[in-house]
């Protein structure tokens, strides 16, 4: 099984590298400059500093976690596209929280939103979805990276629409969520911690 995923995994990876490299002698690139362009359109492993090996015996995946967000900045800086489907995420953020507490209804015991007894950590990291009238929900988590986007829209609505939500906590929470994904150690930093960082 495990041999399947990551034979699997490389079709994909490989097939993404091979259709930039063509579209880009397409486009009149040279071979060497559409080689390079395919190498760094996802994570490039041979890409390293000087102490990466350092880094990548004491957190699992930095090289990885550091080049994946510099790859989201650096699209959303050039490419209007990227710019796009960035503001996509942050009014999808916003969508699905007003959803949220509109659907989710009033707790009768601790008079509040059933959505904001939804634990803050699966809120900043996964896309809830509330069912209607009830305590339950449904999540999917959200990529490390692009789902500080998504925060955005999120944190804005909740300060908005739930009266005992400030504002203080709410940057607090989206800091903590940008601070998690681009912190080496990924999820190892309580969510609190951060939080209390930025109240500071």
């Amino acid at each position: 099984l495990l041999d399947v995923i990551d034979s699997a995994n490389d079709v994909v990876e490989n097939g993404v590298r091979l259709a930039v490299y063509a579209t880009a002698r397409q486009n009149g690139v040279s071979i060497d400059q559409a080689a390079s362009i395919a190498k760094n359109i996802t994570v490039n492993f041979n890409r390293k500093g000087n102490h990466t090996g350092t880094l990548n015996s004491l957190y699992m995946f930095a090289n990885s976690g550091i080049q994946g967000n510099m790859r989201m900045i650096q699209a959303i800086k050039s490419s209007r596209r990227a710019q796009v489907y960035a503001g996509g995420l942050m009014m999808a953020g916003m969508m699905m929280t007003a959803l949220n507490i509109l659907l989710g209804g009033d707790d009768e015991e601790t008079r509040k939103k059933r959505y904001e007894l939804v634990p803050e950590y699966e809120r900043e990291r996964s896309w809830i979805i509330m069912m209607p009238g009830s305590d339950s929900y449904v999540k999917v988590a959200l990529p490390i990276g692009p789902h500080i986007l998504f925060n955005i829209g999120r944190v804005l609505v909740e300060t908005a629409m739930l009266k005992d939500r400030k504002a203080l906590d709410a940057a607090g929470s989206l800091l903590a969520s940008t601070l998690a994904s681009i912190y080496p150690v990924g999820g190892g930093l309580p969510s609190k911690d951060l939080k209390g960082l930025a109240q500071t």
